[in-house]
């Protein structure tokens, strides 16, 4: 008989492939061996019936509007109410591992009190330090030590990056029971477009021949911390009033962000696209000079190597990024990319002029980032590696590859 897995997401199905393009071939790779289980909520686009023939589909009601943090957070509860029904749904269905993949408060030890069973997770955004500050802080203290506790007896844990399991272990987690797993790049999204093509793009954004386009792309969210490159942008435009500020995306910070601009008196040097596609995103990166990775400095930015840095290295943009533990395992300065510090927008500053003067260095940093990108986030082995971790809870393992054949 198969062992039975299950695949815990909020925001649903299509949304996690979306967010996570290994999913239909981590889907691919456990079926023939596993029978899986996928339980989240509803999503506003119809999920393929290439992915839904591959997992028993649990919907929970309602959905998740990303772009509203009133609505995640009520959502976000709504979630952990489900947990405990959705544990005891997967205990009567014979479910032997839950694997849930993403960083939620408190997710964990709940699941583990209901479901009783292997419990795994990935580790990458921990808001709660973010989140919970000032007389919030304790509550925040509490709630990292609860969590603290539940990854401790987890049977598995996945990170993003290298320095969250370093940070992990030294806490206390056992270290055989994690695995770090970059995430994936789905390169025919994400890719270099040839010279002609970009000029084009450039056109349909507005952007002119001697326009320098800073972009930075992802859902408009606190930790980004836009608020602070716009007002370091707004610092610059005097003495570079070709500089253009290009966001990529939407979120909760959109309407404050939009605020910011027209406050600063930048809006004809900025241009905000709004929800994008994937493939919209590809486009735009490449229509953009430098292409940012932004968080805000907090001790858990380190621990996550995001889709806004992965997306630029494929894309073979000039990155400059911050300079923080996950992303410094992969950007080297000068070589495929660029870095400052998230608290010093001075070195943002002096970095921006600088790539600004130099178009034969922005090539050869983007040229080494497009490699980097297929060194460090090819999809197929990170789906490997995870359908792997999980199938070894249920004491199993998939077919070894078969081995390329030489004429």
């Amino acid at each position: 008989m198969k062992p039975k897995i299950a695949l815990w997401f909020r925001y649903g199905l299509k949304e996690h492939a979306d967010m996570f393009p290994a999913l239909p071939k981590i889907l691919e790779l456990l079926v023939p061996v596993a029978e899986v289980h996928f339980y989240g909520m509803r999503t506003e686009k119809p999920i393929p019936d290439s992915l839904r023939r591959l997992v028993h589909l649990h919907q929970l009601p309602g959905r998740v509007n990303r772009n509203s943090m009133r609505d995640k957070f009520w959502k976000y509860l709504y979630w952990l109410a489900a947990i405990p029904w959705m544990a005891l749904h997967a205990r009567l269905h014979g479910i032997q591992v839950i694997y849930m993949d993403e960083t939620l408060p408190l997710s964990v030890p709940l699941t583990q009190l209901f479901f009783g069973r292997k419990v795994a997770t990935t580790i990458a955004d921990m808001f709660v330090t973010m989140y919970f500050r000032g007389w919030k802080a304790a509550l925040g203290r509490l709630i990292r030590a609860i969590d603290l506790a539940g990854w401790k007896r987890a049977a598995l844990i996945t990170t993003r990056a290298k320095s969250t399991k370093t940070w992990l272990v030294e806490q206390g987690v056992d270290a055989a029971r994690i695995r770090c797993i970059y995430d994936p790049c789905d390169f025919a999204i994400f890719h270099p477009l040839p010279a002609s093509q970009k000029t084009e793009l450039r056109q349909q954004y507005g952007f002119g021949p001697d326009d320098f386009v800073i972009a930075h792309h992802g859902i408009l969210h606190p930790i980004k911390g836009n608020d602070l490159l716009l007002r370091a942008f707004a610092e610059l435009l005097p003495e570079h009033p070709n500089f253009r500020f290009f966001l990529i995306g939407d979120g909760p910070e959109m309407a404050n962000l939009k605020r910011l601009r027209d406050e600063l008196g930048i809006a004809s040097a900025c241009v905000f696209t709004g929800w994008c596609s994937s493939e919209q995103v590809c486009r735009a990166l490449n229509a953009a000079d430098v292409s940012l990775v932004m968080r805000i400095h907090d001790p858990t930015a380190n621990f996550c190597i995001t889709g806004a840095l992965v997306h630029s290295l494929a894309c073979g943009c000039a990155t400059l990024s911050t300079r923080l533990g996950g992303p410094g395992e992969v950007v080297r300065e000068g070589e495929n990319g660029s870095l400052f510090f998230p608290d010093d927008m001075e070195e943002w500053k002096r970095k921006i002029v600088a790539l600004s003067r130099d178009p034969a260095l922005r090539v050869r940093l983007g040229h080494a980032a497009a490699e980097t990108a297929r060194q460090e986030f090819e999809l197929g082995y990170v789906a490997r590696e995870t359908a792997d971790a999980l199938l070894a809870l249920c004491g199993q393992s998939l077919p070894p590859v078969p081995p390329t054949s030489t004429p």
